[in-house]
């Protein structure tokens, strides 16, 4: 395809496309009608009068693409003021307007470093400050898949882990404060059938309840195979409560048939 332009210090408006392709113009004249210049179809004028690119028809009229935007069937313009854009939306195959306050960098390719808040897809707000490299939602925030977050991250407010047991925590790092119940003896550590393996405490093991600490229960024969002094258990062979000395397990309590102890000796 070739095109002709027309030659240095001519006044014609036009120029055409390919050799005998359609011819191209320019100017707020009719280059037909007003300038007398032969047209034909699918001729394109630029009107530069009233802004508009229009074709030549077989009817010989010229037929503007738009007139202006509200004749394109996919555009709202509701609410259209200085400073707002168009922004596809796919629910309702229609471009619509929305507003952008603060300050972008003129080429769009940075944020400038005052704070900028702009219209979100589902209207939430966003605030991000580039000074402070920080940027906070006004809203609520639904994710479905995987979230990693490299860094410190500070929650406030209440925290749900899971919806079913069969979801799990893990924690490869370390406590570092006191692990406190909202309320009093009201929640579990543990289940009468998931326990907690061994427990490693150093400082007092105490209760404030009324009830009864539970002593592990099993048969002589179920003794811990590894014992370390200070280990107490009920022994359910004996009916005895025993305890391992760091060599041999002796019974610590009175038994039955010794009758009662006097307050006084």
């Amino acid at each position: 395809m070739a095109v002709t332009l027309n030659a240095k210090g001519t006044s014609v408006p036009y120029f055409k496309i390919g050799k005998t392709g359609i011819t191209l113009f320019q100017g707020g004249n009719d280059p037909h009608a007003t300038l007398g210049y032969p047209v034909a179809e699918h001729d394109i004028w630029i009107d530069t009068n009233d802004k508009t690119v229009k074709f030549r028809t077989g009817s010989a009229t010229w037929d503007p693409i738009a007139d202006n935007l509200d004749d394109l069937t996919d555009v709202d313009l509701t609410g259209l003021a200085d400073g707002n854009f168009l922004r596809y939306n796919s629910s309702t195959s229609n471009w619509e307007v929305h507003e952008v306050t603060g300050g972008l960098a003129s080429d769009w390719g940075s944020i400038a470093q005052n704070p900028i808040t702009f219209d979100g897809y589902t209207g939430d707000i966003w605030t991000v400050n580039t000074t402070s490299n920080t940027a906070a939602f006004n809203g609520n925030v639904s994710m479905t898949g995987d979230l990693s977050v490299t860094g410190d991250a500070t929650i406030s407010g209440n925290l749900t882990f899971g919806n079913a047991d069969t979801d799990t925590v893990a924690l490869s790092a370390e406590i570092i404060s006191n692990i406190v119940p909202d309320a009093d003896a009201t929640y579990d550590l543990g289940s009468s059938t998931k326990t907690w393996n061994d427990v490693y405490a150093s400082g007092t093991v105490g209760s404030s309840a009324t009830g009864a600490l539970q002593f592990p229960v099993g048969t002589t024969a179920e003794r811990p195979g590894s014992a370390t002094s200070g280990m107490v258990r009920f022994n359910s062979t004996t009916s005895r409560f025993e305890g391992y000395n760091g060599s041999n397990w002796i019974n610590i309590d009175i038994p039955d048939d010794w009758g009662s102890v006097a307050d006084t000796p």
